[in-house]
């Protein structure tokens, strides 16, 4: 409104400042979208896995890359076994795994640290994913509220669908998350694992 009715009065630099809070408002509306449409998609069974072994390091890897210049000026410790390997639908994990660390950017102060560490166990086991943050940690009462639909807590909170949606994808892939207070708050995600089918040695 003030672009449209104070035009001739305005300088660049507030020209400009106003054009940034439009933007800004943009690219927050279009992330709501985008996350509720995907959330209710996972809610409603319109997606199907598309399971395959994929190597969990770079899984990792690529969530990083996607948050990009977000994670500047915090400590991000990687704690993955390059020969790990995990049973998923690789876009839909990498997704989840996007948001547990879009999070914890998000409650952890400058210069902290975000631990992630992802442990495979036996064949037929479980494939377990933590992310730490250096955060204040959670409200008490707040361990399961924080994956329910538009639930925000504390300054800087997200849209409210980020974990909403780690926790269906974890239920699609046969799994579940939680989310606990250690230090700041950590955040497990939990995924069965079928055995690996060793290579038939005659072929």
């Amino acid at each position: 409104g003030s672009l449209l009715d104070q035009e001739a009065s305005l300088d660049a630099t507030r020209r400009r400042l106003l054009l940034q809070g439009v933007l800004q408002e943009a690219r927050r509306l279009h992330a709501l979208t985008s996350d509720l449409l995907d959330l209710n998609r996972l809610q409603e069974g319109v997606v199907r896995l598309a399971p395959e072994w994929c190597p969990a390091d770079e899984l990792v890897e690529e969530a990083i890359a996607a948050l990009g210049a977000r994670a500047a000026g915090h400590r991000l410790v990687v704690e993955v076994d390059p020969e790990a390997v995990v049973w998923c639908d690789p876009a839909l994990l990498g997704q989840a795994l996007l948001n547990l660390l879009d999070n914890a950017v998000r409650h952890t102060p400058a210069g902290g640290r975000i631990g992630i560490s992802i442990a495979v166990e036996a064949a037929g086991g479980q494939w377990r994913l933590a992310v730490q943050d250096d955060g204040p940690g959670l409200p008490p009462g707040d361990e399961a509220a924080v994956f329910q639909k538009f639930h925000r807590s504390g300054p800087g909170a997200g849209t409210g669908l980020g974990l909403a949606i780690c926790a269906a994808v974890a239920r699609l892939h046969g799994g579940e998350v939680r989310a606990l207070n250690d230090r700041g708050a950590r955040f497990e995600m939990t995924l069965p694992q079928p055995g690996r089918a060793e290579p038939d040695e005659a072929a």
